[in-house]
């Protein structure tokens, strides 16, 4: 009986001792994805927020933004305008992923292209200039990491980066001195 426990006891040991070369690591949710050159990369729209209130709304459903299109990407399942399964932790943050419209392909560079057009009316601009007045700020989602936008500091010795971008930002006229509103409609990628 004492050999039997000996031997598992090794057993035991051996197995312990492979851990310690074995090196992995795992994110719940998320796994690696590789793009070839000229493959689509989806582009995923969220929420937008605010750190002056706790009120979020989904990006879609701005009276600001194009209704989705409804069309597929590069073959696969992705139809603009439908939701994107959640996972719990998702759901609690107050997440609402939508595919947007945006083509985005792996490689390619373009300086512009056009999405759509959309007339808003006087209680949309009010919505959107509500926004901008909250500091409410888009979230996007590609390639599973959030959009984000980058900031130098003003002696320029540091480059930062804060998700998200701003919905549009106040102005003053420099005739009347009354304040004009620009929503964000031009993006970087």
């Amino acid at each position: 009986m004492a050999g039997d426990f000996r031997i598992r006891l090794g057993h035991l040991v051996v197995l312990l001792l492979s851990f310690t070369f074995v090196q992995a690591f795992y994110i719940p949710g998320w796994s690696i994805k590789t793009y070839s050159d000229g493959e689509t990369v989806p582009l995923f729209v969220n929420k937008v927020y605010s750190d002056n209130t706790q009120l979020q709304y989904a990006y879609s459903e701005l009276p600001f933004v194009c209704p989705p299109s409804g069309r597929t990407y590069g073959g696969s399942a992705l139809m603009s305008g439908t939701s994107i399964s959640l996972n719990l932790g998702e759901v609690l943050r107050g997440d609402r992923i939508m595919v947007s419209d945006y083509e985005l392909s792996m490689g390619k560079d373009e300086e512009a292209r056009y999405l759509c057009s959309h007339k808003v009316d006087r209680k949309g601009l009010r919505r959107a200039q509500d926004l901008i007045k909250g500091g409410y700020v888009a979230e996007w989602i590609v390639d599973n990491l959030p959009g984000a936008t980058s900031f130098v500091t003003v002696d320029k010795s540091r480059k930062y980066y804060a998700a998200g971008f701003k919905v549009g930002y106040e102005d003053f006229s420099p005739s009347t001195g009354k304040p004009r509103y620009f929503i964000n409609n031009h993006v970087t990628l």
